[in-house]
């Protein structure tokens, strides 16, 4: 995990683009469109979604074809080509109220590394902007949310971890063993200070 922290379980999110055809469509659409909901009623008026590198790139951009509102991305390092190094790729207006999506939550440090990069980009661009907060697929409890609302961001998740293992449970597609030992890695982490 880009965190570090080593895990009893990993949601492999990187491949949603890369299924079959028909698959990846119909995936991507309806994680779209559930975030796209979820953003709309979870943070109101939202200007601009911004990825975060890199699996919430395509989540951003299946969320800008469902709902309309533009998006841009975040990079880890700065893009050396083009007229204009930047770390945040795409358009930015003056005022725009900004959500960063992405593929899941455990720690929070990329997102407060994107934040970070919104924020520098943005004055280096001698604009304004109000990044609300933080919309995601799954939240994995591990202190993460906490983390980002200390710094005054919303944060949504479609999927709390402990609640889609119990899914998964009551469909027999996890065993209640391993069920356990994800809600005990979570114990670990759940509130600590990241």
């Amino acid at each position: 995990m880009l965190s570090g922290r080593e895990s009893p379980y990993y949601i492999e999110l990187g491949n949603l683009p890369s299924y079959d055809k028909g698959l990846a469509k119909k995936t991507l659409r309806k994680i779209a469109t559930a975030m796209g909901l979820m953003i709309m009623q979870d943070f109101g008026q939202v200007d601009r979604i911004v990825g975060v590198a890199y699996k919430g790139i395509p989540i951003s951009t299946a969320i800008t074809m469902e709902t309309g509102i533009p998006s841009c991305y975040t990079r880890r390092d700065v893009s050396q080509h083009g007229m204009t190094p930047a770390f945040v790729q795409g358009l930015m207006n003056n005022g725009d109220r900004i959500v960063m999506a992405a593929d899941l939550i455990t720690t929070g440090d990329s997102k407060v590394a994107a934040l970070e990069n919104i924020q520098g980009e943005a004055k280096k661009r001698r604009i304004k902007v109000n990044v609300l907060g933080v919309a995601c697929l799954f939240d994995r409890e591990e202190g993460g949310r906490q983390e980002l609302e200390k710094r005054g961001l919303k944060v949504s998740a479609l999927i709390p971890v402990t609640w889609g293992a119990d899914v998964l449970v009551d469909k027999g597609l996890l065993d209640k063993r391993h069920s356990e030992a994800i809600r005990a890695h979570i114990a670990k982490y759940k509130g600590s200070a990241c």
